[in-house]
């Protein structure tokens, strides 16, 4: 099998799988009528908020994928790398916002 063959379809079942967790987030919003992502301009900001974090954190968990020999050690360190970018930086930005 070529070798890009082979990540051009990991990479498309990935993104297949994150879109059915996408499409349901985005429904979620909608049911529970979360005004902030779903009026507007926000709707679509929302949409391609999720289409475009599918499309740029796939290859990055690939990409550091690549520095680990052993997969846990990876799997843990992305989660790690995720949690950290996604969670704890929105909440420091969040307390520096609030102090000024």
């Amino acid at each position: 099998m070529n070798i890009a063959s082979y990540w051009i379809g990991n990479y498309i079942y990935d993104f297949i799988l994150y879109l059915i967790v996408a499409i349901f987030s985005v429904v979620m919003c909608q049911i529970l009528k979360i005004s902030a992502l779903i009026t507007d301009d926000a709707f679509a900001a929302t949409c391609l908020l999720f289409l475009f974090y599918g499309l740029a954190n796939i290859p990055l968990t690939y990409i550091l994928g690549y520095i680990f020999k052993d997969y846990g050690n990876a799997q843990g360190a992305i989660y790690f790398f995720n949690f950290v970018s996604g969670g704890i930086v929105t909440l420091i930005i969040l307390v520096l916002r609030w102090i000024d």
